[in-house]
């Protein structure tokens, strides 16, 4: 991913400490991941002591009432100012311009391939909607139950199959042509969005809807060769909007612990598969540098320990397997 502007954290990168993870791990490493825990747990800290610190905090949109407060699912997580995703309300009268979204990246620097962005609230799924109409977006990966041990983890904002939903105040209908289940956790929809004006397609989003990953958690064993092939998947989307400069679109509940590391994965494996293209070798790799500058576009990507690890596992199972 390219480093793009001066980022917050860069300041760091002169510690000895934190330029050795930013260089990355051997190959070695990976092998052996049980007894390098300890040493993930010390990188992870450091990470967070970089990527979180009061000014990453100050250069968030506030949660503000009457303004944002009732658009955010949680008050304590909310989008950067430079990277945030502002709604076009021309033409559509009371219609706010702010969605708790940023733009990331695309794994090989293109300039914002993803959208990054919380599970849709029942009073925010029109600006879901509007968003996806507006910055073209080709495909729509969800990574969480709309309830999870009973509490709502984001709105149903899909309409079923041979079904759609109507927002007549946006002129705008999205209806869904097809949906079928791959494996246990995999969901695979296709929508259309109909502009209702003329009732002209607008565009075809695809929707991979993946169920087997805990909020705060890791996927689960049964769920691990679904999850294998949502990253395939997703890494097809990605390469397919970039071909069609379009962008991929992708949340959890929050938008950024499973968002986050599925976007990590993604960056990595593109970066795998390029060198393997180009017959390059591949030395070492940084999960550290690649959350790092994923955390500039987005704060707090990647939420927990065991999602950090499950990085590196993901990638020792994917390198066994090259």
């Amino acid at each position: 991913m390219d480093s793009g502007p001066e980022y917050i954290s860069d300041k760091y990168l002169e510690s000895e400490e934190v330029a050795e993870y930013e260089a990355g791990r051997p190959l070695s490493f990976f092998e052996n991941l049980k007894n390098n825990e300890k040493k993930l747990r010390y990188e992870l800290a450091m990470l967070n002591h970089i990527s979180m610190t009061d000014e990453h905090e100050e250069a968030l949109i506030p949660h503000e009432k009457g303004t944002t407060s009732h658009l955010n699912r949680y008050c304590d997580i909310l989008p950067y100012k430079s990277t945030a995703v502002i709604l076009d309300t021309a033409g559509h009268d009371g219609e706010n311009s702010y969605i708790n979204a940023n733009y990331i990246p695309g794994c090989l620097g293109e300039k914002d391939s993803f959208i990054a962005c919380q599970g849709p609230k029942s009073n925010t799924v029109k600006d879901f909607w509007r968003m996806v109409r507006q910055e073209n977006i080709g495909a729509i990966l969800m990574l969480c139950k709309v309830y999870e041990d009973g509490r709502p983890k984001c709105e149903e904002y899909w309409p079923e199959k041979d079904q759609s939903l109507v927002f007549d105040e946006i002129d705008l209908k999205v209806q869904c042509d097809d949906e079928k289940t791959e494996g246990e956790a995999l969901y695979h929809r296709d929508f259309s969005l109909i502009d209702t004006q003329n009732d002209e397609v607008i565009s075809k989003i695809k929707q991979i809807h993946y169920t087997g990953w805990p909020d705060h958690g890791v996927p689960k064993k049964q769920g691990l060769d679904d999850f294998q092939t949502l990253v395939e998947n997703s890494y097809s989307q990605y390469k397919t909007a970039s071909e069609n400069n379009s962008k991929v679109l992708i949340h959890c509940s929050a938008g950024i612990g499973r968002t986050g590391t599925l976007l990590s994965i993604l960056n990595i494996v593109a970066d795998i598969e390029k060198k393997k293209e180009q017959e390059e070798e591949i030395s070492n790799i940084s999960v550290f540098s690649v959350v790092r500058k994923l955390r500039e576009h987005r704060f707090h990507l990647v939420q927990s320990e065991s999602q950090y690890i499950f990085i590196y596992q993901f990638l020792a199972k994917y390198l066994k397997n090259l």
